[in-house]
């Protein structure tokens, strides 16, 4: 009986640390990587690096002309007033 009871005990503790070890994964995947040295330019200071490389991560908008010829079938307006408040 004994050894049954530590052999399911043994089985518990693989387990959770099997849970903590996908946690983890996870949580490092989520991580944002930084800047490589290398890539670094010489003149540039890192933390304005790190924002241009940041802002150019962020997606574009689109010309009308780029649109038009991405075949999608359609178009995307967007307008140039201010949003209305729905209140």
């Amino acid at each position: 009986m004994v050894a049954g009871e530590q052999e399911a005990v043994a089985r518990q503790r693989e387990r959770v640390d099997r849970d903590a070890e996908e946690r983890d994964r996870a949580m490092r995947a989520q991580l944002w990587g930084g800047l490589s040295a290398d890539h670094m330019p010489p003149d540039v200071a890192p933390a304005a690096a790190m924002l241009q490389m940041a802002a150019d991560e962020r997606p574009k908008r689109t010309s009308l002309l780029q649109e038009a010829l991405g075949n999608g079938g359609g178009f995307t307006f967007h307008s140039l007033a201010p949003e209305a408040d729905e209140s």
